[in-house]
C-alpha cells in the first residue's frame, strides 16, 4: 500500500470516523503504522469520531499497547479530553481488563495523572477507586506524588532554591515513573550551571578587588599630588606677594627720584657731577 506524502484523512459521513479507526478496530497494526508514517497533521491523529473517541482513547480502552506506543510516537495528544469527557489515562483505567503496563507507559510519557475532566469532574484515580482496582490505585497514587514533587522540584530549580531540591531528594520518597533520569539530568544541568556561575562570580570579585586596589593606589597618589600642588601654589602665591612688594618699593623709589630730580637745577647738577668719590680712610671714618 502506498500513500501520497502529507496525507489528510477523510471522514466517512455514514460512520463518522476515518480509516485510522478502522485500522485499530480490525487490529491491523501494519495499516496503522503506514497511516501514521504518512499523515503530518496532528488533527488527523487526534480526530474525534461521533462516539466521542479518539484513536488513542480507543486503543487504551481496548488494551492495545503497541498501537498506543505508535500513536504517542507520532505526536498524538496524550492528555486530550474528548467531548464525552474521555482521556487516554481514564479509558485505560476503565478498560474491561486491568492493564498495568499501559498505565505505566502513559504516566511515563507525560499523562497528567491528577487531571480532572471538564465533563465529569473526575480523575483517573476516582475511576480506579470506583472500580476497586487496587494495583491501578497504587500506581496512580504514587504517580500523583511524583508529579507533585516534580512540580515542586522544577519550581525550586527555576527559582534557585537548590537546598530545597537536595532536601527532597535526600528524603528517599521521590518515586519517578514519569522519568526520574530526566529530572536528575535537569538538576545536574542546573547544578553545573550554578557552579559555573559561582566560579565566574568569584573571578569577577577578584578582578573587582584588583581594580579596587589599583583605584585606591591611584587615589592615594592623586591626593599626594594634590597636596604637593597646594604647597607649590602657596609658595607661588608668596613669591607673587614678594614680587608685588618689590615692585611697589621700586615704584616708590622711582617716584621719589623723579620728584627730587625735578628740584635739581643746572648748577646743582654740575656740583653733583663735580663731587669726587671719598677716599677710603674717609669712608671708614664715616662708619
Amino acid at each position: 500500500m502506498k500513500f501520497h506524502h502529507h496525507l489528510r484523512l477523510h471522514t466517512c459521513h455514514l460512520h463518522g470516523q476515518s480509516m485510522i479507526f478502522s485500522a485499530i478496530r480490525h487490529n491491523d497494526f501494519a495499516l496503522m503504522e503506514a497511516i501514521c508514517k504518512q499523515i503530518k497533521d496532528s488533527e488527523d491523529i487526534d480526530f474525534e469520531n461521533i462516539y466521542g473517541d479518539t484513536v488513542l482513547t480507543l486503543a487504551c480502552r481496548q488494551g492495545k499497547l503497541n498501537f498506543i506506543e505508535l500513536l504517542v510516537e507520532h505526536m498524538a495528544d496524550i492528555n486530550k479530553e474528548t467531548s464525552n469527557g474521555r482521556t487516554a489515562l481514564i479509558e485505560a483505567v476503565k478498560a474491561p481488563v486491568e492493564n498495568i503496563p499501559i498505565l505505566e507507559y502513559l504516566i511515563a510519557n507525560g499523562c497528567l495523572v491528577n487531571y480532572k475532566t471538564a465533563k465529569h469532574q473526575r480523575t483517573a484515580l476516582h475511576w480506579a477507586q470506583r472500580m476497586n482496582r487496587t494495583k491501578s490505585i497504587r500506581i496512580l497514587e504514587l504517580a500523583i506524588i511524583v508529579q507533585i514533587q516534580a512540580n515542586k522540584i522544577f519550581f525550586a530549580i527555576s527559582t534557585g532554591k537548590y537546598d530545597f531540591v537536595c532536601d527532597m531528594i535526600k528524603e528517599g520518597e521521590f518515586f519517578d515513573p514519569n522519568g526520574e533520569s530526566k529530572c536528575y539530568a535537569e538538576m545536574k544541568r542546573y547544578a553545573d550551571l550554578e557552579d559555573d556561575t559561582r566560579e565566574l562570580l568569584n573571578a569577577t570579585r577578584k578582578k573587582l578587588e584588583q581594580r579596587g586596589n589599583a583605584a585606591d593606589i591611584a587615589l592615594t597618589r592623586y591626593t599626594e599630588a594634590q597636596e604637593e600642588l597646594n604647597i607649590a601654589q602657596n609658595e607661588l602665591d608668596e613669591a607673587f606677594a614678594v614680587e608685588d612688594q618689590v615692585n611697589q618699593r621700586i615704584s616708590k623709589e622711582f617716584a621719589a627720584f623723579e620728584k627730587n630730580s625735578l628740584r635739581l637745577g643746572p648748577v646743582d647738577i654740575q656740583e653733583v657731577s663735580a663731587l669726587k668719590k671719598p677716599e677710603l680712610l674717609l669712608r671708614l671714618a664715616a662708619f
